[in-house]
């Protein structure tokens, strides 16, 4: 593979904790000692490789989970919209996958709604979880009601409130009652 090493750094393997060089920290590998031989220098293929030994551990694990959920989430993306998401739309994916507080701050056209409508129906079908989405005005719920169902949500997966006057209360209560 011909490595030019550069510098080794001590209990920095993203793996075991033990020494690292420069050039696979550069790769997103770890460390030779948990994983000497490296076919293609592809840190998905490394996380394969150590997943199928069941060496795989520590900080690189998460990587390696990240990776894989992102993956997961860019194909689901990219069946329901016929295109890649966006990069800006990746790192949202991330931030939320780890679990970090942030808010979406992007001009107008830039894919938040898209983001957070998709984001929220991967979660429903893919992880059987719950997405509480809240516009400030009734026009905006109806135009995400719409995106919603052009992705192909069921209708037994929405449950919204905010719609037009002509709602009975009746109908609102049995909405009510799918809530609990």
């Amino acid at each position: 593979m011909g490595e030019k090493i550069k510098a080794i750094f001590e209990k920095a393997c993203p793996n075991c904790g033990g020494a690292i060089s420069d050039y696979r920290l550069k790769k997103g590998l770890p460390c030779y000692k948990c994983l000497p031989k490296i076919e293609k220098e592809d840190s998905y293929l490394a996380c394969l490789e150590l997943s199928a030994t069941q060496r795989l551990q520590g900080d690189f694990k998460e990587i390696c989970q990240l990776s894989e959920a992102t993956g997961d989430f860019s194909n689901f993306f990219k069946s329901i919209h016929k295109s890649a998401p966006w990069s800006l739309q990746i790192a949202w994916f991330k931030r939320f996958f780890l679990g970090r507080s942030f808010a979406l701050l992007a001009p107008t056209g830039i894919g938040k709604t898209t983001f957070g409508l998709t984001l929220s129906f991967y979660l429903a079908r893919e992880k059987r979880q719950k997405s509480y989405l809240i516009f400030p005005t009734r026009l905006l719920v109806e135009q995400a009601l719409n995106k919603l169902r052009k992705m192909g949500v069921p209708e037994d997966y929405l449950l919204f409130f905010g719609e037009k006057p002509s709602v009975t209360k009746k109908q609102k209560e049995e909405r009510l009652k799918r809530l609990r």
